[in-house]
């Protein structure tokens, strides 16, 4: 479905209180999100190596835990591109490039929060 972007950023939006995961396809460009709680973005960073987080360093100071997290997964030839951020918008500028854009869901990779989860 071809579409704008203020119409995805409320898709996602909404998402983030449903979905643990899920693979959007933009522009036929695969990305992998995980809508993430305050306590599972602190568990992910405990995780990362000493290397991850130096390199990271930039993009994990502008993270707000108390605000909806988005970790986004991208592969554009052989390199992989990560993405931590609590702005959709800044998701989307780093995958799209035009004001619209076709935006699928691959519905086979939908992991959804139980419900004591989203709180």
């Amino acid at each position: 479905m071809k579409t704008h972007k203020p119409k995805i950023v409320a898709a996602l939006t909404v998402c983030h209180g449903i979905y643990k995961k899920a693979v959007f396809v933009f522009n036929e460009q695969p990305v992998k999100i995980h809508f993430l709680t305050m306590d599972e973005y602190r568990e992910m960073v405990a995780t990362l190596s000493p290397a991850r987080v130096r390199e990271w360093a930039g993009m994990l100071r502008k993270v707000d835990e108390r605000k909806p997290i988005y970790y986004c997964i991208w592969t554009v030839r052989v390199n992989e591109y990560h993405l931590i951020t609590n702005k959709i918008q800044e998701l989307l500028d780093a995958v799209i490039s035009e004001s619209f854009a076709t935006f699928e869901m691959v519905i086979s990779s939908i992991e959804v929060r139980e419900e004591r989860e989203a709180n």
